[in-house]
């Protein structure tokens, strides 16, 4: 699962959060839906005389009796669109405090103080080390994981500025190993 797009990194004080939102319509089609949940019951009630108009000037041949059935099916269909046009919630997010790292993922939140790591090292698996994943151990073997390849380098770089300024000076991150 590649998140490379798509994240917001906001700053406050000491605070780091990169976040992560699902997929939401894009603006025109929700005003598209507006307009035709606002539009369709007119043409419903007054379709004897839209009927003839969108003959006209639409050039379609629609009866009285067609748009009838027509207006109320994309009224429903408008206002089901606009159920899935809703505001965009976070998927996956990240939170860098000053007192530890807090993760809410699709696999549920994870919580680590600072003075808990124990060790923070590069995922070793991986073929180039710069965009490795980024493994936080604590003193109980609990682990989080944070995929650098989802962030642009500007932030990877931040990303791992704000873990070492807050973990203990035995775990410090390492400089990555690039592939040549």
């Amino acid at each position: 699962m590649t998140l490379s797009t798509g994240y917001t990194l906001m700053e406050k004080g000491a605070d780091l959060t990169l976040i992560w939102m699902s997929p939401t319509l894009p603006l025109f089609f929700t005003v598209l839906a507006m307009v035709g949940l606002v539009l369709m019951p007119l043409a419903f009630f007054f379709r004897a005389r839209v009927a003839p108009w969108t003959v006209r000037h639409l050039h379609w041949g629609l009866s009285a009796r067609a748009l009838g059935f027509l207006a109320p099916t994309l009224s429903i269909l408008c206002g089901v669109g606009l159920l899935f046009a809703r505001p965009a919630r976070p998927v996956i997010e990240w939170r860098f405090t000053k007192d530890g790292l807090a993760i809410q993922s699709l696999n549920g939140p994870a919580k680590m103080a600072w003075s808990e790591v124990a060790s923070v090292r590069f995922d070793d698996r991986a073929p180039d080390q710069s965009n490795a994943a980024l493994v936080l151990q604590s003193t109980d073997k609990r682990e989080i994981w944070l995929i650098l390849e989802w962030l642009v380098p500007t932030h990877r770089q931040k990303v791992l500025d704000r873990v070492n300024a807050g973990v203990p000076r035995k775990a410090k991150v390492q400089q990555p190993k690039t592939a040549n």
